[in-house]
């Protein structure tokens, strides 16, 4: 009688009974997953570093090979933490997917913000050298 009573309390707190009788799967079928989307996500490594070598980070071909690759950690990670944090799948992750986008923008910045200095010096230059010109001019015509 204290069966129904406990199924009763849990399935007011939203507890299905069912789930409870629910066993998880073996410990090894857990470790085959795991290994099975390790080997996935290595796999998509290999295709991103292969697509870095020759695309921008902003072409089609690898932004779908970074967000194959970002699924593939992000899958790991929350099915199989321990396995993700014995093979490093957070820095793998951080490194390959995040990290390398951010420094090519970065790099990009630098490269507008020195086009735009340049620019500005070439601007600075002109103006000193109009005003020059102007300065030689009116030296030019007090001398006359």
């Amino acid at each position: 009688e204290s069966v129904p009573c406990r199924n009763e309390c849990l399935e007011q707190h939203g507890v299905m009974v069912g789930e409870l009788r629910q066993e998880p799967p073996p410990r090894s079928t857990l470790e085959t997953r795991g290994r099975k989307l390790l080997s996935e996500a290595r796999d998509a490594e290999k295709k991103l570093l292969t697509a870095a070598k020759a695309l921008r980070p902003t072409d089609e071909k690898m932004v779908r090979a970074t967000a194959e690759l970002r699924e593939r950690y992000h899958e790991l990670i929350l099915e199989h933490y321990e396995l993700a944090f014995r093979k490093g799948v957070e820095r793998s992750l951080w490194m390959l997917v995040f990290h390398r986008r951010i420094e090519h923008f970065r790099a990009k910045i630098r490269k507008q913000q020195a086009v735009a200095q340049e620019v500005t010096q070439a601007r600075v230059a002109k103006d000193s050298v109009r005003r020059a010109t102007a300065e030689l001019g009116q030296v030019l015509s007090e001398a006359t």
